[in-house]
């Protein structure tokens, strides 16, 4: 660092003389960001419940209450209920990260970390991949 005419020793000491460390690559800023998520869902469990008993209580619904009227049997009816809802607890785990993004936009945490020197994306993968993307 070199020191110019309005710059205080004060300042260059409690800056520091070490290098500045290396910016966090996209594995580690995405896992801090999903550590993130993991933390928020103690605020907020019923989220938790939201994406976890959804679909075990749709796929017994399909299958048992519908599945006999539909096509004969339970059994039948599963092969094609099932992918439904696969898609279904896709588009609930979506929508919350959606809205945890939303929130965080709101209150301006994406502003801060936009200026952190972290991957871009890894807020969205860090948030997905833990989901149910705690608000």
């Amino acid at each position: 660092m070199t020191t110019g005419p309005g710059v205080d020793a004060k300042v260059l000491a409690a800056l520091g003389s070490s290098e500045r460390p290396a910016p966090a690559g996209p594995i580690s800023s995405s896992l801090t960001f999903g550590w993130r998520a993991l933390l928020k869902i103690k605020h907020v469990p019923e989220q938790l419940f939201d994406v976890t008993m959804f679909p075990i209580m749709f796929t017994l619904m399909f299958t048992y209450v519908f599945g006999g009227a539909v096509s004969g049997s339970p059994r039948q009816y599963l092969q094609y209920a099932l992918p439904g809802i696969m898609v279904q607890t896709i588009i609930f785990i979506t929508m919350y990260t959606a809205m945890t993004i939303n929130a965080d936009i709101e209150k301006g945490v994406f502003d801060r970390i936009r200026s952190l020197p972290v991957w871009r994306p890894s807020l969205l993968v860090g948030a997905c991949s833990v989901t149910p993307c705690a608000t």
